[in-house]
């Protein structure tokens, strides 16, 4: 799309949030609203499941931790995006990450080690164990 703004003016003027999170929205469109300077806007595309898989990527590098969080939570987070955030330095990404349905044993088993106690109890519960020990 070469216009995005024409896009977001169109269906959303002044609600960026809300295009952010369109399931609808254009790939263009979600990529230029990942740029923006407000957090929930990208918090937003960090959540959408429309997100492209690169964008995705970058925001996972983003500097505001509930951006990070919702790109953890996002069922369409490319495999190797939720492993490095399983070690994100913010225990509410790394939580994220264990209470996925979908996320591999091996970084369970990773984050029944964490510091936090309430990473490593989702990561318990996922896993099925009782203890420490896998």
């Amino acid at each position: 799309m070469k216009y995005p703004r024409i896009w977001i003016a169109t269906y959303y003027p002044d609600r960026e949030l809300f295009a952010a999170q369109d399931s609808k929205a254009p790939p263009a469109v979600l990529a230029f609203l990942a740029l923006a300077q407000d957090w929930q806007v990208r918090w937003g595309v960090g959540g959408n499941e429309s997100t492209p898989p690169d964008v995705l990527r970058k925001l996972a590098d983003d500097p505001h931790n509930r951006v990070a969080m919702a790109v953890a939570w996002n069922p369409k987070t490319p495999a190797d995006v939720v492993k490095r955030l399983a070690r994100h330095k913010y225990w509410e990404v790394r939580l994220k990450i264990a209470e996925r349905y979908d996320v591999p044993l091996e970084i369970l088993k990773e984050l029944v080690e964490d510091e936090s106690k309430f990473v490593v109890e989702k990561a318990r519960a996922g896993t099925g164990a009782d203890e420490v020990t896998l």
